[in-house]
């Protein structure tokens, strides 16, 4: 009976994370068209992650697991997502700097097309590190554009930094590196 409940537990969180996927898809295509409404979708979807995926922690990083090596950027957000929001919880973040922290999460590789599209125009650059780069200046740009909250924009900006300065884009070391960008980075990595 307990494996029978334990296994319709996996197959509903399974379920509501590719359901999950399709959504995170639609809000990162739609946050240069669309900032404030999905800012606000995004903002749902976290509230929601919180109240369903966190609530049984241990099938979320079951579902998780099986999908961690995916290439699909979708899917690493919202893996990134729900790492985040679990080791957020597991510090004792209250639900509101949860719900800040899956948003950063959620966005933090939003400038990578931003990156790839001006890499194209600029022949002249042949570095793929400099494009990786500047990916976290350009989706910190587009998350204030979309108005969403300076933390957020933090945590994007911040989240390929390393404690001992060999990071990037700002090159910051430890506690120069702001505590929700180091959750960030850790469930990034």
């Amino acid at each position: 009976e307990l494996l029978r409940t334990q296994r319709e537990r996996l197959a509903g969180v399974e379920q509501a994370f590719f359901d999950t996927r399709a959504r995170v898809g639609a809000i990162n295509e739609q946050i240069l068209l669309q900032p404030h409404e999905t800012v606000e979708s995004a903002t749902l979807l976290v509230s929601g992650m919180v109240d369903a995926l966190l609530s049984a922690p241990e099938v979320a990083i079951q579902v998780i697991s099986g999908k961690a090596g995916s290439e699909d950027l979708y899917i690493h957000s919202l893996n990134v997502m729900v790492l985040a929001m679990l080791l957020g919880r597991k510090q004792g973040l209250p639900a509101d700097r949860v719900s800040l922290l899956g948003l950063g999460a959620l966005f933090h590789d939003v400038g990578l097309a931003g990156a790839m599209s001006a890499s194209r125009l600029a022949c002249s650059l042949q570095d793929g590190d400099r494009v990786r780069e500047q990916h976290c200046r350009i989706g910190s740009e587009i998350a204030a554009r979309a108005g969403l909250p300076p933390e957020v924009q933090t945590m994007i900006l911040q989240h390929h930094e390393h404690a001992d300065g060999s990071g990037f884009p700002l090159h910051l070391k430890g506690e120069q590196i702001d505590a929700l960008a180091r959750i960030v980075a850790l469930a990034n990595h």
